[in-house]
């Protein structure tokens, strides 16, 4: 509830607060089924009520569009060396090229030459460090973008994504 009068200030009556203290916990299912096709639903919290929230509109995808923030993540990334390969990573916009070697992120080294590019949670859960991708093919390892977006190949979080093709060209 930290932000509670924030949202209200956003959203008016179209927000609704449940505080599990005073009203128990809230139904999930009758809040999914009561919003309109097309609803962006945005999900962050304990893992058990994000697990819960998944369930219920995996059964509504074709009404409703599911977006998470964990703190901490569900798959382990694999970590400098074990099975990364080394790429190169060109910054279209100025046609600069980094290396990224096997025991460092991209991001860590586009931090080196942009070193206010944004991040938040150096695991690949938030979303913070997403850039598009121009050219190659990105070895997605984020919680972030849905299957259909790592089959667009347009976008990566250089927090924790690397590359399958020696390059990649991002937008940067």
């Amino acid at each position: 509830m930290a932000f509670r009068n924030e949202i209200r200030a956003l959203g008016g009556d179209r927000a609704q607060f449940v505080a599990q203290d005073e009203d128990g916990l809230p139904d999930f299912a009758a809040a999914l089924d009561a919003a309109p096709a097309g609803t962006a639903v945005y999900c962050c919290g304990p893992e058990p009520m994000i697990a819960l929230v998944e369930n219920l509109c995996a059964e509504r995808r074709d009404r409703l569009t599911l977006h998470v923030e964990r703190f901490s993540g569900t798959v382990p990334i694999p970590d400098g060396g074990a099975g990364n390969l080394p790429f190169e990573l060109e910054l279209a916009e100025t046609g600069v090229v980094l290396h990224i070697p096997a025991d460092r992120s991209a991001l860590e080294v586009v931090h080196e030459v942009l070193p206010d590019h944004p991040y938040s949670c150096l695991g690949g859960q938030c979303g913070s460090c997403e850039v598009a991708v121009l050219a190659g093919e990105v070895d997605w390892r984020d919680e972030v973008l849905t299957d259909a977006e790592h089959e667009a190949n347009s976008a990566m979080m250089l927090c924790v994504s690397r590359a399958h093709s020696q390059r990649l060209v991002i937008e940067l």
